[in-house]
């Protein structure tokens, strides 16, 4: 899992849970398998169960909440969590984007981490803010340049020249 071979991962999870099925750490791993491969319903199941025998995996959980649109319950899951990219994006999602800010400033930087920034940027009408880590985000990802050219975050921007220079 760690190195990204899901595949693998997959095969030996699978071995793994049918010798061990009441197993907490193989049931975890099978969580975040799943959370991985984006199948957030057995993710949760698989999660949740690990969770009952005592793994503390609140934040694996959190992130499904997310995906359910329960933000403010992703937040509680998350508790203690500084300096990270979900953490941030549940408190854009709820309208706390000075939160947000002081959690993406100290997380890891990628793309996903600049665009959230940008939309901070756009939601708080911090335009040097937006511009300059719209511009990081498509370096490292150049497909969130056509994104941002439709996302709502950014539609008060659309009409802007330095906007527009940025996604076209």
């Amino acid at each position: 899992l760690k190195l990204g071979k899901l595949k693998d991962a997959s095969t030996y999870l699978k071995k793994a849970e049918s010798l061990l099925p009441n197993n907490a750490m193989v049931n975890n791993n099978m969580g975040v398998l799943y959370l991985m491969q984006k199948d957030y319903a057995e993710a949760e199941k698989h999660l949740t169960k690990a969770n009952k025998m005592g793994i503390d995996n609140n934040y694996n959980l959190g992130v499904i909440e997310i995906e359910k649109g329960n933000y403010d319950i992703a937040l509680t899951k998350f508790a203690g969590v500084k300096c990270d990219y979900n953490v941030a994006l549940a408190q854009v999602l709820i309208g706390d984007p000075s939160s947000a800010a002081s959690n993406l400033e100290c997380a890891r930087k990628n793309g996903a981490t600049y665009y959230l920034l940008a939309i901070v940027g756009a939601q708080t009408e911090n335009e040097p803010l937006m511009y300059a880590n719209l511009k990081k985000a498509i370096k490292a990802k150049p497909s969130y340049k056509a994104e941002a050219k439709i996302d709502r975050e950014f539609v008060k921007f659309f009409d802007n020249d330095e906007f527009k220079a940025i996604v076209n």
